[in-house]
């Protein structure tokens, strides 16, 4: 059974490998040539030589605006100038044991309902299909909000934020006053420790949906990277379909192909904090643009998206001005980005967009996949499924 299974496997993994998926994103300028120019958007992933494990049904029941249904029993500690709070986390071996033979760590972020756990076990079954769970330690982060606090009965002690405000970067309400950012420096900082992970190469921050937006805002702006640097551990950032990117000037995409200036009388917001740099969070404080633009354009970062999540009617889409001035659906803004990066940086740029054919808005459909196990579990900077330059 193990063997058939096995085979299987294999099979399917060769298949999504062997198929050509190279999209230019140079050619894609406007959300209406998008599904002419990548193919059978719709179709489920599994068609195209990905993974999707049998049996799997998305929690339907969750939602922003509803508590979470669980949360994990282990808590990370957070300490500050302000005091001391935890967090939550999935992890798939206790953080406070030592973890000689760890060779990669890969942190996932949930999106806006906060659905860690979903988002976690993606990125383990991930870990299983390309069999590297025996080197890899999967951790999944929970960003919770008062009512997750008040249902699952949590101590005082768990940071909550605001609705939307952990994803955002800004701090948290209570107990103490930190951001999202600043959690996810002490948990890079905690890999950062070779008498735990002696045998650590690289670390994997992977953000999904509103996680994508903490994310892609972190790689500009965090610090947790230096610590890692300075023991040779590598740091790549995947930032998956998020529903905004961070935008370092005023030029938004054009349906008429390439950028343009965008008139800020009409839309105000659209150079503001989250989608541009005026009035950042504490956290970015004394940061210039160019810094931060600098730090950015050097990072490893890949983003992965599926093709099938071209919905610009999707519940959870950000429909705002500036939101609608970056495209029209999610996977047009990250092909558009992706355009953005290359054309602000045209040499020595470390980012690849990765482009899941059939995936939707779903965290399994796009991490559980042949596609995706490359820019997951392999140190390569060539993927089967990038598109092209």
């Amino acid at each position: 059974m193990r063997l058939a299974l096995l085979f299987a496997l294999l099979c399917s993994v060769a298949y999504g490998l062997t198929i050509s998926h190279h999209v230019s994103a140079q050619a894609i300028d406007a959300p209406a040539k998008i599904s002419a120019l990548i193919p059978d958007t719709q179709r489920p992933a599994e068609h195209h030589g990905s993974t999707v494990l049998a049996g799997y049904a998305p929690d339907r029941a969750t939602g922003p605006d509803k508590p979470v249904r669980a949360t994990p029993a282990q808590q990370f500690d957070v300490a500050a100038a302000s005091g001391n709070g935890t967090i939550p986390v999935y992890s798939t071996l206790p953080l406070n044991a030592n973890a000689a033979g760890i060779e990669r760590v890969v942190i996932v972020v949930h999106g806006e309902s906060r659905n860690a756990k979903s988002n976690w076990s993606s990125t383990v079954d991930a870990a299983k299909m390309a069999a590297v769970t025996g080197t890899t330690l999967i951790v999944g982060p929970q960003f919770l909000v008062p009512q997750d606090i008040a249902a699952q009965r949590l101590p005082a002690s768990v940071l909550r934020w605001k609705m939307h405000d952990w994803s955002r970067g800004l701090p948290a309400v209570s107990p103490i006053s930190v951001s999202g950012f600043e959690v996810l420096d002490h948990l890079l900082d905690h890999f950062a420790d070779r008498t735990r992970y002696p045998d650590l190469r690289t670390v994997v921050l992977v953000g999904h949906s509103a996680g994508a937006q903490l994310v892609q805002r972190y790689t500009a702006v965090g610090h947790g990277e230096q610590a890692l640097t300075a023991l040779g551990i590598h740091t790549r950032y995947v930032v998956v379909e998020p529903s905004s990117f961070l935008y370092f000037d005023n030029l938004r995409p054009s349906a008429a192909g390439g950028f343009k200036a965008l008139d800020s009388s009409a839309c105000p917001g659209a150079t503001q904090w989250r989608y541009g740099l005026d009035n950042a969070p504490p956290y970015v404080s004394g940061q210039s643009a160019q810094a931060v633009e600098a730090t950015y354009a050097a990072r490893d970062v890949v983003y992965l998206a599926g093709t099938a999540d071209n919905d610009p009617d999707h519940s959870e889409l950000d429909r705002s001005c500036a939101g609608e001035l970056q495209g029209s659906d999610r996977l047009s803004r990250s092909v558009s980005y992706m355009k953005y990066m290359r054309m602000r940086h045209p040499t020595n740029l470390h980012q690849r967009l990765v482009l899941v054919p059939g995936a939707d808005h779903d965290s399994k459909h796009v991490l559980a996949n042949s596609c995706s196990l490359p820019v997951l579990f392999s140190d390569s900077h060539e993927f089967p499924c990038a598109s092209k330059p």
